[in-house]
């Protein structure tokens, strides 16, 4: 799929510009670039262009509590005597306290 981004602040340029982007790569960038009758266009307003931002971190202590937590929300618990029960049979942690998830 391509699609052009039209009038986009891109660091390095001084003005708004126009993108082209084909199959998630950047291939063309000018003012102004001709639309190409299979391009979606969608008008940045002179907007920031920013590379996709990935967050790959992950809670590893709170994955591990989970396993040990009451879990009080569907599919499990979908009602109050559901959570009674669930509440009921969750194991009890230091200092009286149930650790419940979701």
């Amino acid at each position: 799929m391509t699609v052009l981004v039209r009038n986009a602040e891109v660091a390095g340029h001084s003005r708004p510009v126009d993108v082209r982007i084909d199959q998630g790569t950047v291939v063309a960038i000018g003012p102004p670039l001709p639309a190409e009758h299979a391009d979606p266009v969608i008008d940045a307003r002179n907007g920031a262009l920013l590379p996709g931002l990935h967050d790959h971190h992950v809670h590893l202590r709170a994955s591990a509590a989970a396993v040990a937590s009451a879990s009080v929300g569907p599919p499990a618990v979908r009602s109050l005597p559901d959570l009674r029960v669930a509440l009921a049979s969750a194991p009890e942690g230091p200092e009286g306290w149930i650790r419940a998830v979701g």
